[in-house]
């Protein structure tokens, strides 16, 4: 195996080692149905993206309330998705979810997918939120108060983002 392909395997496993071991501050527990399982026998990549949708709702509700997104609205701007390992109709899937940056604009979730029995990573995920005026069609500023909030659950700002 050539070492730079070696290398980069080598850190990717080490990612997912450290994401395993990752504490989230919201965990959900979702049922594998039918629909979400193509023909080749397992989730259908696709079905994760509405996964961590479903996880990302849960979670801003729980923080910020159920008028939460009412008053800190945001539009998705990015969604990043890593395989790992497939899950199939009936599994239990833990979703876990977190800020991991917070800019300017905009902040991050960070996804960590695991099989409840067996606790293998079976996804990791990124997606990128901008903070968005529905009414005038235009990016605002992460509030003060959302940023306070966020804090509280341990997530120190960080600017470099846009």
């Amino acid at each position: 195996m050539d070492r730079g392909w070696a290398a980069m395997l080598e850190s990717a496993r080490a990612r997912t080692r450290e994401i395993a071991t990752m504490d989230f501050w919201y965990v959900t527990t979702i049922k594998v149905q039918f629909r979400d399982v193509d023909s080749m026998g397992h989730v259908n990549n696709a079905v994760y993206v509405s996964y961590l949708e479903t996880a990302r709702m849960e979670f801003y509700e729980r923080v910020f309330g159920q008028d939460g997104f009412r008053r800190f609205p945001y539009i998705l701007a990015e969604v990043r998705v890593r395989y790992l390992r497939p899950a199939h109709l009936k599994d239990l899937l833990d979703l876990g979810i977190r800020v991991s940056q917070v800019g300017r604009k905009s902040f991050k979730f960070e996804y960590v997918i695991k099989n409840h029995a067996t606790g293998e990573v079976v996804c990791e995920a990124e997606t990128t939120q901008v903070m968005y005026d529905y009414e005038a069609k235009v990016s605002r500023e992460v509030p003060d108060e959302w940023r306070r909030r966020i804090e509280s659950l341990g997530v120190t700002p960080n600017e470099s983002l846009a």
